[in-house]
């Protein structure tokens, strides 16, 4: 799959507008070790922010810290907002393109992300790009 599979299967879906493919990369917070997915930005019924659907398995930081960390893009913090990790071919009717996540823009409006949290969330660098 690549990210114009992606493009292509948000298209057919309702109320998904802006659809672009992307390239994402996350990269350790000292810049030694990174990893890339391709997928594509999209928008979603009135909400104004920049969603991103990408293929594959979720990024090694959230499965070594799942409640305690995100991403950093353009001055804003990004989350795993969803996601789906079985490869079973019985569920393939439901999620054609395999395995993805979804990353969302936490809305500052609620506070900073980790604002009421325990421990101050590990940030991560994202870049993106765009592919068209």
């Amino acid at each position: 799959m690549t990210a114009n599979d992606v493009v292509n299967y948000l298209k057919t879906l309702d109320k998904i507008t802006d659809v672009r493919p992307v390239r994402v990369t996350i990269t350790s917070p000292k810049g030694r070790k990174s990893q890339t997915w391709e997928g594509a930005s999209y928008k979603q019924g009135e909400d104004p922010r920049t969603r991103f659907y990408l293929l594959g398995t979720l990024p090694k930081p959230k499965l070594r810290h799942p409640a305690s960390c995100c991403f950093t893009y353009n001055g804003a913090d990004w989350y795993v907002a969803g996601y789906w990790q079985s490869s079973k071919p019985e569920f393939a009717d439901r999620q054609p393109l395999g395995k993805f996540f979804l990353l969302f823009m936490w809305d500052e409006r609620y506070g900073k992300i980790d604002q009421y949290e325990r421990w101050t969330y590990k940030r991560f660098p994202m870049m993106v790009q765009y592919l068209d």
